[in-house]
């Protein structure tokens, strides 16, 4: 938070209640980041303790997919775009459009890969495939991020389904206040998508939170894509604060890290408990690859 602030000040176009007010909203993210990647520190304040339940019921907001897509774009590296109007997000340096679908299970439902288009028109259709958008699709179990893909809308039986859908709705191509309710699409329809990638894939996974058949497949992405992780990779180390200056020592650096990114005191990890864990003492300490999931 300090480098952060650093930063902003040293930029010299922000006026103190823009600078506070980032911060502010920083920090805020920072909340929001424990509570859907499940890293909520152990020791809380009971105000910490009311923001993570207001984010709660932020995440598992049944009218509303704001902050699932906020959080997915985040995770993914990609920014996002602010209103109501238009695209979720875009790819910076190149600007390409992105449309989230992030899919939330509670009680008891299972994630399945499953998105929609709502209020849905020909001419929105053909906008997202002239545009050339990025798709991303996520899912959210009881409000915590489990996955993320991406992959080209423009993309054969993906598009296929979409406009299936259109032509059963509007028939007869678009009319004056009559829309495609529902352009709904499963996984099966995006599985042999162009450029697909998986982003993340979470540790805390099991059969009760996703259908058997789509988990298989998530699994099988892993692999083929594993380098594709490297995005959540840079997001989760920008978290990192500076290892102290005096400590040039990659073990102890990386026993610093492990400790910061599991919410633990300092002095409280042990050598042993980083070892153990998949990224190891090099990851750790910012010489090779951090986990994807909890260790």
């Amino acid at each position: 938070m300090v480098k952060y602030e650093t930063e902003l000040r040293e930029e010299g176009v922000y006026s103190e209640m823009e600078i506070q007010g980032r911060l502010e909203e920083k920090k805020l993210l920072d909340f929001k980041i424990n509570y859907t990647l499940d890293k909520i520190p152990n020791n809380i304040t009971a105000e910490e303790r009311i923001i993570y339940r207001l984010i709660h019921e932020s995440a598992n907001d049944k009218n509303s997919s704001t902050f699932r897509e906020e959080i997915t774009l985040c995770i993914s590296g990609y920014e996002n775009s602010p209103g109501k109007l238009g695209y979720d997000g875009f790819v910076r340096g190149t600007n390409r459009q992105i449309e989230v679908k992030p899919q939330n299970s509670t009680d008891g439902k299972k994630l399945n890969g499953n998105g929609q288009f709502t209020d849905f028109t020909h001419a929105r259709f053909l906008k997202h495939k002239d545009d050339d958008i990025l798709m991303v699709v996520s899912g959210f179990h009881n409000g915590q991020l489990k996955f993320i893909v991406e992959f080209d809308f423009n993309s054969h039986d993906f598009t296929t389904t979409i406009e299936s859908h259109l032509m059963r709705a509007l028939p007869n191509g678009d009319e004056l206040g009559k829309y495609c309710r529902s352009a709904s699409f499963g996984w099966n329809k995006w599985k042999e998508a162009n450029n697909l990638k998986l982003l993340y894939l979470s540790d805390n996974i099991n059969h009760g939170m996703f259908s058997r058949p789509f988990l298989t497949f998530l699994q099988s992405l892993e692999p083929r894509h594993r380098a594709d992780s490297e995005l959540f990779l840079n997001f989760i180390q920008s978290l990192l604060p500076p290892s102290p200056k005096a400590d040039s020592d990659p073990t102890r650096r990386a026993v610093y890290n492990f400790e910061y990114f599991h919410g633990m005191s300092h002095g409280t990890a042990s050598l042993d408990q980083v070892m153990a864990s998949s990224a190891g003492v090099s990851g750790w300490a910012g010489e090779g690859t951090l986990p994807t999931e909890n260790t």
